[in-house]
């Protein structure tokens, strides 16, 4: 009779173990397209997000970037005890009068015509252009070029003082701009913390 009982306990244990290993099968069909579906609801919602995220960081690190060219300039200048410019420029040699800051820049020692490479100036830096969703232009007093003096002071080529704001913009429309200032009078170059609306 103890065999007995011992032996109905381990069908007992087999049986109900068995029973929870077919009871634990998965998820069926309808659930599966139910978390598909919310899966497709929320990779729908984030992925504007992620990329207005991935915009806003390029124009960031763009306008950091052209900020630094700018003190670059101005420090050269005060070093070299010369004028050093950087102006727009699409081939990465001589400076341009058409277009907007985007198609790249180059700075350079500027000791004949100002504003203007000539062949005998020092080129001492070339920026390729920016993403092709960016924009970077300047107001009528920075439409061309920045030029510093050995004090640090931005004058134009008439001699007067050089300053205003450029623009970085981008093509996507939910994104605000950049804005980099260049203070009149002591030509320190900083970025504004108002986005503007482009």
């Amino acid at each position: 009779m103890i065999t007995k009982v011992i032996f109905m306990r381990i069908s007992t244990r087999q049986l109900n173990s068995l029973t929870c290993f077919f009871s634990l099968r998965g998820f069926t069909l309808t659930e599966m397209m139910v978390a598909l579906i919310v899966l497709c609801i929320l990779v729908t919602l984030a992925i504007p997000s992620f990329l207005r995220l991935i915009v806003n960081t390029r124009m960031t690190t763009e306008a950091n970037d052209f900020l630094t060219m700018l003190h670059l300039t101005r420090s050269e200048a005060i070093k070299r005890n010369r004028r050093v410019t950087m102006c727009k420029s699409g081939d990465g040699i001589s400076c341009s009068a058409n277009g907007n800051w985007n198609q790249g820049w180059i700075i350079f020692v500027d000791d004949d015509t100002i504003g203007t490479r000539e062949p005998t100036d020092a080129l001492l830096r070339v920026r390729n252009a920016l993403s092709t969703s960016s924009t970077l232009s300047g107001n009528l007093h920075l439409a061309n070029y920045v030029s510093y003096l050995p004090n640090g002071q931005s004058k134009k080529a008439n001699g007067a003082m050089q300053g205003g704001t450029l623009t970085l913009c981008s093509s996507m429309s939910s994104t605000k701009g950049r804005s980099i200032v260049i203070a009149t009078g002591t030509g320190r170059p900083r970025i504004d913390t108002a986005y503007p609306d482009c």
